[in-house]
Order: structure tokens, then C-alpha cells, then sequence
């Protein structure tokens, strides 16, 4: 299905929607979201947050991706880029552009908005793991038409405990609801 993806740039010119995209560390990356980002028309940006580079200070792009990574949304120490990182999804909340967040940052979040995350919390997951799409999901934009038991790579051992408010529970699995 083909989606119409280009942004009118304010002055009539069409251009491609670009995606900032956050990592954590080496071995993360973007996998076939990007690839389906850019058959869509998506460009990504991607700063190597682990190696240093520098966060921007203001979300100037048209969504936020951020990936996963081995640390809890508020590890500063050993992340010391997660403050910018909070910055932008605050950002991406108080103005409504969209925010994707994997593991980590889908659990940054979750923080951001007022939810909890606990470190070392339930059952840890690892590989191949069939998720169970909850009723909730069959309007959301991007869930809905899903397999009523789509499976996903997990890795795992942190979890939200407690949603934000006016957040929607969209998937569970059988160890991490």
C-alpha cells in the first residue's frame, strides 16, 4: 500500500518527511523499519549517541525514532546523552509530532509522560516471542490489520510497570504484559 509521505516545506515545494533516529549503541540500528521508512519516502537521520554525537537541542524534524539499549530511561551515568534524549521526546509530546519508541524508547517514553519503568522487573524475554494484540489496538494507526498474534525479537529484562495517563495498552505477551 502506498502512502503519500511528502511534506509541503511552507513555501508550495514538496519534500521528504525526515525521521530522527536515536541509538544507543553499536550493535543497535534501525533494521526494517528503515528500510520501510525510505520505500515509503522517509528520510532517517541517526545520531550515534554512544559515540557522542551531538543531539540536536530542538526537534526540528517530522518524527522521533528511538531505539533500544541496555540501560533504564533515567541511567545517566552511563548514558550521559539520556537527558538530551528525554528533552526531545518531551518535545515530540507537547507538539504532537510522532514518536516511535523501541524497548528503550518506547520505555523512555513511558518516563517522559509520567509513566513507570522498573529495572529487573518480571520475566526477562530473549528471541522470538508471539505478542497478543489486545481490542484496544484495532483502531490504531499503526497496529490495526496486525495478526491477532504478531511475533516480535524481544530482549528484555526491564519493563513498564505503569502506563501514562491517557496512554493506550496496545500488546502483551505472556511474560511482560
Amino acid at each position: 500500500m502506498a502512502t503519500e509521505t511528502r511534506q509541503d516545506n511552507g513555501d508550495g515545494e514538496a519534500r521528504e518527511p525526515r525521521l530522527l533516529v536515536v541509538r544507543h549503541h553499536e550493535g543497535d540500528g534501525a533494521g526494517n523499519w528503515e528500510q520501510w521508512l525510505a520505500e515509503g519516502g522517509v528520510r532517517l537521520d541517526a545520531v550515534r549517541a554512544w559515540e557522542g554525537e551531538p543531539l540536536p537541542e530542538r526537534l526540528t524534524h517530522d518524527g522521533l525514532l528511538v531505539l533500544g539499549g541496555a540501560y533504564l530511561p533515567d541511567d545517566d551515568a552511563r548514558a550521559p546523552w539520556l537527558p538530551g534524549t528525554r528533552a526531545l521526546a518531551r518535545q515530540a509530546l507537547g507538539t504532537g509530532v510522532p514518536y516511535f519508541g523501541i524497548c528503550l524508547g518506547g520505555q523512555l517514553l513511558a518516563h517522559v509522560a509520567g509513566g513507570e519503568v522498573r529495572g529487573e522487573h518480571g520475566t526477562p524475554e530473549f528471541g522470538s516471542v508471539r505478542l497478543t494484540l489486545r481490542p484496544e489496538a484495532a483502531d490504531d494507526p499503526l497496529f490495526h490489520g496486525l495478526p491477532a498474534h504478531p511475533p516480535a525479537i524481544e530482549n528484555h529484562v526491564d519493563a513498564v510497570t505503569a502506563l501514562p495517563a491517557g496512554a493506550h495498552w496496545l500488546l502483551s505477551s505472556a511474560d511482560c504484559p
